[in-house]
Order: C-alpha cells, then sequence, then structure tokens
C-alpha cells in the first residue's frame, strides 16, 4: 500500500530499527503526503535525513513543521541539531532556547539543551571579541 503513509511510517520505524537508515530514507522521500495532514511522518523523515546528515533537507522540514505547530519543543531541538551542524551558530542558538522554554521537555533533554546553549553562547561570545 505505497499510498498509505501510516504503512510508509512503519515500515520506515522498522528498518530504522534495524539500523537501515538508508533504506528508511528510500521508503519516505518516494513519497510526499500532504504535511498539514502527515505531521508525523515529516517529523520522522527529518529525523532521518538528520542521521544521514541531510542537515539543509532536515532544517527545512522543521522550519516547516514549526510553521504548523511553533510549540513543538522536539522540533525545535531537531532544529538547533541542524542549524549547529551546518555551522548557523546564532539561528541554533535560537532554535535551542525556543526548545527550552517547553514545560513539558525531558530531563535529559533540557541537560542536552543547557549544554548545547551554554556552548554556543560561550562559542558566539568569543567569535565577537
Amino acid at each position: 500500500f505505497p499510498e498509505k503513509s501510516a504503512w510508509i511510517k512503519m515500515m520506515a520505524r522498522l528498518l530504522l530499527n534495524e539500523g537501515k537508515v538508508v533504506e528508511a530514507k528510500q521508503v519516505l522521500s518516494k513519497h510526499t503526503p500532504d504535511m498539514t495532514t502527515n505531521i508525523e511522518y515529516y517529523a520522522l523523515y527529518a529525523a532521518v535525513l538528520q542521521k544521514l546528515n541531510g542537515y539543509n533537507e532536515s532544517a527545512k522540514i522543521y522550519r516547516d513543521l514549526l510553521r504548523i505547530n511553533p510549540s513543538k519543543s522536539v522540533w525545535w531541538m531537531g532544529l538547533g541539531i541542524s542549524l549547529e551542524s551546518l555551522k548557523r551558530y546564532d539561528d541554533a542558538l535560537y532554535a535551542y532556547q525556543k526548545a527550552y522554554k517547553s514545560p513539558s521537555l525531558a530531563l535529559d533533554s533540557k541537560e542536552f539543551l543547557t549544554q548545547r546553549i551554554t556552548m554556543l553562547s560561550n562559542l558566539i561570545k568569543d567569535e565577537s571579541t
């Protein structure tokens, strides 16, 4: 059922569980369902792209997802990771700070964000002097 995004998403998750990231990307990239009705499909696709160092494409998807739901902290964090990998430190810092503001964020995510925010703040400060 290639037209069913739920089946495609499930297949991609199974491939990821087996460590087959490239194959998961291939499955997800063959189809382009409507983003507004397939948000989790695109969130998974962005995460897969990130694992494959596809940071430009991943960042674009996270930005599009955040236009739909700007309060989703995990997407802000994903965007920050992609932007940091692209050496867009000011933008990454902003994304991390937006993610950090979420009251529902898990403790380990808060710790990760604290580390990244501190590191990027120091890096940006050092670059400006």
